[in-house]
């Protein structure tokens, strides 16, 4: 889309509209044509999951969802990805075999002993330090591997099976099929991709309700309920604001930074400070990043970011940052930035999925809680009496 395009359009109540159900079938073999037994056929990030029967045969039946993507995973053979819509029906696949050797370029960097030098903070950066992460758990680390370039400071992790995620917060076990994950050290900026499937753990009734409570706790102000919200034209009943921002360097740190690098190189530990400045106050601001948001607190209407593609789709597009701020009654304001790397329109559909999700980068909230330990299926529903 050009980014002149004209966004003020009227906005449909586009959650009227009913959910296709896709009914897919299909078969899996290998290059010898035989049937692959027990491969794992699932919609990503979402419950809906099978194995192949014993002639390779699957089927998913009246399922939700007017966009998605079929994902099929087997032992010994890449990851097969497939995009499927209201009009699926029958696949006939054919896996390739995954292969024996690595990239030489790849062997080189591999790290001996990668999880227990990396583990901690790849579980970090990818299952989150959310209070929800603390009751999370890898269950197979043996099939991660780990790859640093230090010239660069980039960390690339890959997996050779899907990994398995207990999440005892919110009562689920995820398979999730990596596809990327890089790590820049000197940008402080991660990057990761894949396929999660999602199976809920056995529990009592008293464990059951606190799973209940916890996901609609994730749920509310997170990335999925304001897709949501914008396909539904709700914003403002969902306890969302948007407000235009832009990114500014901290002047102050630069002036603070050229102090003391100018102290540093006089052999002066003894700053030479401004009047209403100590080292208190530098040690301070040295701490603070190196740019900030400001916004002009004026709410945006949602025409302006937001509009219908058709009767069952709606996009944004924006180009600048937009502030979104979640202030849900009697709780603390959740604020997130978001910008589109490049000028192309995100699709949103009714159950909150959104494509293409790589072009959507965030910061603050949502950059911080967006993390596997907080992550939800998109055929999730929370009660009517969390929603707000």
């Amino acid at each position: 889309m050009n980014k002149n395009i004209q966004l003020i359009i009227l906005l449909l109540l586009l959650g009227m509209q009913a959910t296709a159900q896709l009914n897919i079938n299909g078969k899996i073999k290998n290059n010898a044509n035989e049937p692959i037994v027990g491969a794992s056929v699932f919609i990503s990030n979402t419950s809906f999951t099978t194995v192949t029967n014993v002639n390779g045969q699957f089927t998913l039946s009246n399922i939700p969802i007017q966009k998605g993507e079929l994902i099929i995973n087997a032992l010994g053979y890449k990851t097969f990805v497939v995009a499927v819509n209201s009009s699926a029906t029958v696949f006939d696949i054919v896996l390739e075999q995954q292969p024996k050797e690595l990239d030489p370029v790849i062997v080189q960097s591999l790290e001996k002993n990668g999880y227990q030098k990396w583990g901690k903070l790849f579980f970090d950066l990818f299952v989150g330090t959310t209070p929800e992460a603390a009751n999370c758990s890898i269950r197979n680390t043996k099939v991660l591997r780990f790859y640093y370039d230090k010239k660069n400071g980039i960390l690339r992790t890959v997996a050779y099976e899907p990994i398995i995620i207990e999440n005892r917060s919110l009562g689920y076990e995820i398979n999730y099929s990596l596809e990327d994950f890089t790590y820049n050290a000197k940008e402080k900026t991660i990057f990761f991709s894949g396929y999660p499937v999602f199976k809920n753990l056995k529990g009592g009734k008293r464990k059951q309700q606190q799973w209940i409570e916890n996901r609609s706790d994730c749920y509310n102000g997170s990335v999925m309920h304001f897709m949501r919200s914008i396909y539904t034209n709700q914003l403002t009943q969902h306890n969302f604001s948007v407000q235009a921002a832009k990114k500014v360097k901290n002047e102050e740190k630069q002036r603070v930074k050229k102090i003391v690098r100018q102290s540093i190189n006089l052999g002066n530990n003894d700053f030479n400070f401004n009047k209403n400045d100590s080292s208190t106050y530098y040690n301070d601001v040295l701490k603070q990043s190196d740019e900030f948001f400001i916004s002009n607190g004026k709410p945006l209407p949602t025409d302006s970011f937001a509009y219908a593609i058709d009767s069952t789709i709606a996009a944004i597009y924006f180009d600048h940052y937009l502030c979104v701020q979640y202030s849900p009654t009697n709780a603390p304001k959740k604020i997130s930035y978001c910008t589109l790397l490049t000028p192309e329109i995100i699709e949103i559909y009714q159950n909150g999925a959104f494509y293409n999700a790589t072009n959507f980068f965030t910061e603050g909230y949502w950059s911080t809680t967006e993390k596997i330990s907080r992550l939800l299926p998109l055929d999730y529903q929370p009660p009517n009496n969390f929603n707000k």
